[in-house]
């Protein structure tokens, strides 16, 4: 009957330490949403791509991914900077963007885009992707999530490299060695 008691008090321990825990994650979680649906009709977007959200739908995109404002997240071919212009705010005070286009012309591009929008872009930190066309890769076990969209093709067709061979293979076996363990 003792040990029924003690047991009991334990549980009923416990029960109150993961309602507090749950309790401040909930908190946290309904902080990062409201900052990310700020960021979302913010300012610092362009009215163009905001047009776009209702197709594209990063809000529930990054929610789905699991995407923190303390994440250190790489965005691979980021082209035109769509997701960047989401993601650079939201990470800019407790986590990092690093961003990786392919080497050459689209990383001059981003590079300019970048200048030109310092203010939004400013702690974004540059890398290329893949490594095997040249710059700098991503170091390994570094991110927390690693981003593309609509870029594995790409990889299969070998664009940008010099004998278009598929390095598809190559570039997801990069993307799995810049993950921390348990990334996404």
């Amino acid at each position: 009957m003792k040990n029924n008691k003690i047991i009991a008090l334990l549980v009923l321990a416990l029960m109150s330490f993961s309602s507090g825990a749950l309790a401040a994650t909930k908190q946290k979680s309904t902080e990062a949403s409201a900052n990310l649906q700020s960021i979302l009709s913010g300012s610092t977007r362009n009215d163009d791509n905001k047009a776009r959200d209702q197709y594209r739908h990063p809000y529930q995109t990054l929610n789905f991914f699991g995407v923190k404002p303390s994440d250190t997240v790489v965005e691979l071919w980021p082209g035109s900077g769509w997701y960047s212009e989401i993601l650079a705010p939201y990470l800019a005070a407790k986590g990092k963007l690093i961003v990786a286009p392919p080497p050459g012309v689209y990383t001059e591009r981003y590079q300019k885009m970048a200048t030109e929008r310092a203010s939004v872009f400013s702690k974004v930190a540059m890398v290329n992707f893949p490594a095997l066309l040249g710059g700098v890769k991503a170091m390994d076990g570094s991110a927390d999530v690693v981003l593309t969209f609509r870029n594995a093709h790409n990889w299969r067709l070998g664009s940008f490299s010099p004998n278009n061979q598929d390095y598809s293979a190559a570039a997801f076996r990069e993307i799995f060695a810049m993950l921390k363990p348990g990334g996404v």
